[in-house]
């Protein structure tokens, strides 16, 4: 394996399991840029050296005009695991150099664990300030592309990052990531982030701020606050039950959640209704405010699904004439081929008599 290809290979593995085309070349030029890699021909010695690995070490799926890249099987990622466990260095120049957030993430984790003594935390801090959570470069799939990942969520990427900075056990550093946690705190907005990945987020930044003594905490009612207001799906106000104060004001402000839920749910319904393609569709949505209305303690009584199950069964009945007429379709189809050729049969057998 060339020099070039060593490298490539193991700046894909930190991507994960996939990665797009255009993804693992932005990385790549990024690295082969900062480690003093003659730059020009760039776009030839990419190909190149993808081009070496693909079949062994990488495959390689195109696809409807994308381009998606994944290990050839397991063991190459067992392979690169190795690697990088022995030798710190491709970790090192992504996390002073790359942008994208889950290679920064990866590479912030690998050094804290792997190689202790070639990181600080002052490195890791810079990465988490660095980071595009943005640009989603990975693909669920790359042997079929059956969509891209969507980019990480800031407060799943926080939470991680307050993880890795706190392994440095260096009061000043963790509480620059509080500080952090709570500028997204103060410009948090509920139809951006997932509710329960924020309460999360909450638990591991109350605790890192006791673990300092830290007490200038942002107040979880404060955020409570900036999330309900627009919280307006059933998923995400059954979400907001884990903001609520374990003490006597919890049945008040779990009946706060029951109203609002109440005067949102139906809207919801009706929107999923109406952008329905199938009548599983629907009853998945009639599922999902159940399931919410049952997590703030609403009995399924005191829901009006009436007109959404109505419109499941017009669209189930509508879907099996189409199916039946489909097969009775089908069916004709086949007593005609099967007419067709006996009648060819009777003829040549005309002939040969």
């Amino acid at each position: 394996m060339t020099k070039n290809a060593q490298h490539l290979l193991l700046v894909f593995a930190m991507h994960g399991s996939s990665v797009t085309f255009d993804g693992l070349k932005v990385s790549f030029r990024k690295h082969a840029e900062s480690i003093g890699f003659e730059l020009v021909g760039f776009d030839a010695m990419f190909n190149a050296s993808l081009k070496e690995l693909e079949g062994t070490f990488l495959s390689v799926n195109r696809w409807d005009g994308e381009i998606s890249i994944g290990f050839h099987n397991p063991s190459v990622k067992d392979f690169t695991d190795a690697e990088l466990r022995r030798d710190g260095f491709v970790l090192k120049n992504a996390l002073l150099n790359f942008t994208f957030g889950g290679v920064l993430l990866f590479a912030a984790k690998q050094l804290a664990e792997h190689h202790q003594n070639d990181v600080t935390s002052s490195q890791c801090l810079d990465a988490m300030n660095r980071a595009d959570n943005q640009t989603a470069i990975c693909v669920s799939r790359y042997d079929s592309f059956v969509s891209r990942h969507a980019p990480l969520r800031e407060e799943t990427a926080l939470h991680e990052w307050l993880a890795v900075v706190q392994g440095f056990k260096e009061q000043n550093a963790t509480l620059k990531a509080i500080k952090k946690i709570e500028a997204f705190f103060r410009t948090i907005k509920a139809a951006e982030v997932r509710i329960e990945a924020v309460s999360d987020l909450y638990s591991a930044y109350s605790w890192a701020a006791f673990s300092i003594g830290y007490k200038d905490l942002i107040p979880l009612e404060e955020i409570y606050m900036a999330l309900i207001d627009e919280c307006e799906t059933p998923e995400k106000l059954s979400a907001m039950i884990g903001f609520l104060p374990e003490d006597e004001g919890y049945e008040a402000e779990l009946a706060v959640l029951q109203r609002k839920f109440h005067d949102c749910y139906w809207s919801w319904l009706d929107f999923q209704v109406d952008g329905a393609s199938s009548s599983d569709n629907i009853r998945e949505a009639i599922s999902d405010v159940i399931n919410a209305a049952g997590t703030l303690s609403i009995e399924e009584s005191d829901l009006n699904l009436s007109d959404a199950e109505t419109a499941a069964s017009e669209l189930e009945a509508k879907e099996q004439a189409e199916a039946d007429a489909d097969k009775e379709e089908w069916a004709m189809r086949r007593h005609n081929q099967i007419v067709e050729s006996r009648e060819i049969d009777d003829i040549l057998g005309a002939l040969v008599a």
